[in-house]
């Protein structure tokens, strides 16, 4: 199946990006990711611009892409350290907790913080990366997908 989005450029402010000229805009990028929506992976995407300026919008546009999947692996990335970081010192809050028995609510205290970072750990695994695969699977489609410029008066 074919998702189409169609996207008007009516001024060369709705291309670029306010403060370098020689990119696309972020909002341009994340409107297109928004109109794509929930996407399979045999789904194929066909973007149709309908421009006013004569400046080549694919090439900008792919770059965007490109750029917002290279975030979402950065993001992935972070999201990993985090994990690991939340679950080691999870991990060493319970270990603790075993140790120091003479002091009743410090033992509470540290088993209770050592679960909340096990859990914070789990939910980024469950919650966050699948966000940032679903993101990565559509800036890719969109990086793969079919333009048509239609030049309008």
């Amino acid at each position: 199946m074919k998702k189409i989005v169609e996207i008007d450029i009516l001024k060369e402010e709705h291309l670029y990006d306010t403060y370098n000229q020689k990119m696309v805009s972020d909002n341009l990028v994340e409107y297109i990711y928004k109109k794509v929506g929930p996407i399979r992976k045999q789904d194929s995407i066909v973007i149709v611009i309908n421009k006013r300026i004569k400046d080549k919008c694919e090439i900008l546009l792919r770059e965007g892409f490109k750029k917002g999947y290279e975030k979402s692996i950065w993001s992935h990335y972070r999201d990993n350290y985090l994990q690991i970081v939340y679950f080691l010192i999870g991990f060493i809050m319970l270990f603790f907790s075993r140790v120091i028995n003479e002091n009743l609510i410090l033992d509470e205290i540290l088993v209770i913080g050592g679960w909340v970072l096990i859990w914070e750990a789990i939910s980024i695994e469950i919650f966050n990366n699948s966000e940032n695969r679903k993101r990565r699977r559509i800036m890719k489609k969109l990086d793969e997908a079919e333009f048509i410029e239609n030049y309008i008066k």
